[in-house]
């Protein structure tokens, strides 16, 4: 699979794109193109990311290998030796599980722990808590103690669809639909008025065989009135071209 993305914060220069988005031009810059590969299995076995036009960072390549019961990591720049990683795997098969995660039945995290900092000193109660339904994460909790603060984040889908490809097979398992539109808000303990909001909507195109073949991500903030915040509108996208062997 090959993925390149874009973004309008990076000035828009060649290699550069042009979409219409709700009657509105938009010229975007390409500021990342990754490949991979996959084995005979369906299992990563490869990320190249590949050098982009103004960008100061040369190429990458990951490869990945598979043990029983471990799965093996090579990381170099383009022109540098490898560095080797050995990774085990959890139950459900991630090697990179948050802190003391907490799994459901069917492999979906439900909660977990994570550090945060404070700006004077590092924390560790910090905790995620997820709801699940029907396949689906639909909520995320993020609760900061130490700062009084609270993250929500609501998930909507196209039940009609099935998502997208997991890209990397050792990562925590991802919602059954297509994603349409993620809304996150805050809270502080004892707070009375409303925050502001953040919605990104997506937007997908797929070929004749229902091959991905661009998301777009249109994002905004809202006043804790509702109000749309002038100004805050942001976007990205990404091309995919998929091939199979």
């Amino acid at each position: 699979m090959d993925a390149l993305y874009y973004s309008p914060s990076i000035t828009p220069k060649d290699p550069k794109v042009a979409l219409e988005i709700d009657g509105k031009q938009v010229e975007f810059g390409l500021f990342r193109h990754e490949e991979f590969s996959y084995d005979s299995e369906g299992r990563l076995s490869q990320i190249t990311t590949l050098p982009v036009p103004f960008s100061p960072n040369d190429g990458k390549t990951d490869r990945y290998e598979y043990q029983p019961n471990q799965v093996i990591r090579y990381f170099s720049y383009t022109g540098t030796l490898e560095e080797k990683t050995v990774y085990t795997p959890d139950q459900f098969g991630n090697i990179y599980p948050p802190r003391n995660a907490e799994y459901d039945s069917d492999g979906f995290i439900v909660k977990n722990t994570y550090v945060y900092s404070t700006g004077k000193e590092a924390f560790t109660d910090g905790t995620d808590e997820y709801t699940i339904e029907n396949g689906n994460i639909v909520k995320h909790i993020r609760i900061v103690p130490q700062l009084n603060r609270r993250q929500v984040t609501l998930f909507e889908y196209d039940l009609s669809k099935p998502n997208l490809p997991q890209i990397r097979n050792f990562e925590p398992r991802q919602s059954k639909n297509l994603p349409t539109q993620i809304i996150t808000y805050w809270t502080f303990t004892g707070q009375t008025e409303s925050n502001p909001y953040n919605v990104v909507s997506y937007r997908y195109t797929f070929d004749e065989s229902s091959q991905i073949k661009r998301v777009v991500a249109v994002g905004d903030t809202y006043s804790g009135t509702g109000q749309k915040i002038a100004g805050s509108t942001s976007y990205s996208f990404v091309d995919y071209k998929i091939s199979c062997q």
